[in-house]
Order: structure tokens, then sequence, then C-alpha cells
């Protein structure tokens, strides 16, 4: 429990710190008299006078900057774990998203890319929808796929079923969101539509791979005529023989057409993703930025007191 040691640590710098900090100071002070002279042998006096108040004024710098080194190995530890995910599971060469955060891909893009023959060409889209067991149904983001584009492209890890037994009338689910809903391989999931239509959906995929989305369901579930229409989300695209100059000058001049869309090769893609991760942890590092600097002005603040504490004594130097 990493948690808990951290907490420890705390605690114990707390409690000990008074000790090491007059055992130091003491140290030190001899020290410190030897290289410059009797303001040195006076700091450490000081010190070792208030060590309750030598160590909190230290301990509040000391956690301020433990608690920055934590979050960038957690932050960076993150982000590779993001990479490795996003770089096993996913297999194709480029990728054409929106260039908004909340957008979709315009159908003429998606025909054109297709008709172009650059490479297999794979779309995912989006259906807002309710989901859920025992008529207690809750808005849910589903992804819609092609089955047999997803085996190509997608390399997830099933605990039970996969790509290929995904029909009409099935869903795969994240394990954790069959684990919420509790159900098993086989059972019936509540999927309501837009329309209102409600499919009592087979679970015939349970997958452990994780950064992707929680629900999949086939894409004629919801491109039927008779119920409702999903959304162009994300294209990808495998080139024959992988990336090259010429497949990606090709889809570029498609894409720039569409002024709302952009196209990134793998690697972009999993930087680019991975990046988000950089937002929240800019937002933390300022907030402990600002925690470093109050705990540095109060070592400025605590070496002012001994000084006036000790101005008769300067008085007499």
């Amino acid at each position: 429990f990493p948690g808990v040691g951290v907490a420890l640590l705390f605690v114990s710098l707390g409690v000990l710190g008074p000790l090491v900090a007059e055992l130091v100071a003491k140290v030190a002070s001899p020290v410190l008299g030897k290289l410059v002279g009797a303001s040195g042998t006076m700091a450490g006096r000081n010190a070792a006078r208030s060590p309750k108040r030598t160590a909190i004024t230290a301990g509040a710098l000391a956690i301020g900057l433990s608690l920055m080194i934590g979050i960038a190995t957690l932050g960076s530890s993150a982000k590779a774990s993001i990479r490795e995910v996003l770089d096993e599971s996913f297999v194709g060469d480029y990728i054409v998203k929106p260039n908004q955060q909340i957008g979709v891909l315009s159908p003429d893009l998606v025909a054109e890319v297709e008709s172009a023959g650059i490479g297999d060409v794979f779309v995912i889209g989006i259906a807002p929808a309710r989901v859920g067991v025992d008529d207690e149904l809750k808005d849910t983001t589903v992804i819609t796929i092609d089955p047999e584009g997803a085996t190509r492209l997608f390399t997830f890890d099933f605990a039970a079923g996969g790509f290929e037994q995904l029909t009409i009338t099935g869903v795969l689910l994240n394990e954790g969101k069959a684990s919420s809903l509790g159900v098993e391989l086989g059972d019936k999931v509540g999927i309501a539509l837009l329309d209102g239509t409600t499919v009592d959906a087979e679970v015939q995929g349970i997958y452990t791979t994780d950064g992707y989305t929680d629900v999949l369901i086939h894409e004629q579930m919801v491109r039927d005529p008779s119920a409702a229409q999903a959304f162009d989300l994300q294209m990808y695209v495998k080139v024959d023989g992988g990336e090259s100059g010429s497949a990606s000058r090709a889809l570029e001049a498609i894409v720039e057409k569409y002024p709302a869309a952009e196209v990134l090769s793998h690697d972009g893609y999993i930087d680019e993703f991975a990046s988000q991760i950089d937002v929240f942890l800019n937002f933390i590092y300022a907030l402990l930025l600002m925690s470093i600097f109050i705990a540095a002005m109060g070592i400025v603040i605590t070496l002012r007191l001994a000084v006036w504490e000790r101005r008769r004594e300067l008085g007499l130097l």
C-alpha cells in the first residue's frame, strides 16, 4: 500500500523532525562558525534553540517538494501506461478524427476515403443511449463498430467472447462495466436508443482492455432505418505495407477539404491522446508550486524572527 507508506513517512517527519533538526543544528553550528564566523555560529544556535519551529518550517518545504516529485512520477507512469495500451491494442496506420473535442465526421468524408482505395477503412460511431438491466437504464455513450474491421485493426484482450461473436443484437462490455451491471457472457442487457427502440442485447463478449469505451455494439443496430442514427466519430485506416509518404499525402489531400477533420499517424494519435493528461498535471503543478512558494516564505519569515529575537546580541557584535 504505497499511499499508507507515504502517509506514515509524513507523520514520522512531523514526529521525528524536531529531534533530527536539533541534532543537525548542533553538529552544523561549529562547522558554520569556522566557515563564515560568528554569523554562522549564531545561525546554528538559532536553529537549535527552537528545533520544533525549525522542523516545521523545513518540513513544509520538504512535503511540497515530495508531492511535486510524487505527482511527476505518477503522471509519467500514467502516460507510459496509456501509450502502452494504445500501442498494443491499435494496429492501424492512420486515424481521421474531428479537430475539436466535441464533433463528428462528415459522411461525405468517410465515403470519399473509403472510395479512394488507400487501405482498409474502419469507422466507429457514437450513439447516445440508455443501458442497463431490469429496466434500470442509465444514460451511456455507446460506440458502434463493424466487427470484421475491428478484428483487423484492434487487438483487444477478451476474458470471454470476442469481436467475431458480435451480432446485430449483441453487445460487448468492458470487464468493469459488466461487473457493475452484474452480467456475464450470454446474459441480456437492455439498450434504449434515441428513437425509443429498446433492444434486449445479448452479452457476446467481455474485454479487459482499458482506455477505450465500456459498451460496443454492432453498427447495424443503430444504422437500420427503423432505429436511431449513429454519428461517425473516428475513422481508422490500415495501409498495406504500413505508413508511407504517398499514403499520407493521399489521405491528407482528402481530409484538407473538410476543415473540421484532421489526420494523424499511429504515433501522432498516441502522442495526442497521452498528452491529454498534461492539462490535469499542469493544474496540480501550479498548486504545488504555490505551496512551495508559501513554504519558502515561511522559511524567510522564520529567519527574520530568529534575527529579531536575538537583536540584543547582534548589537553587541
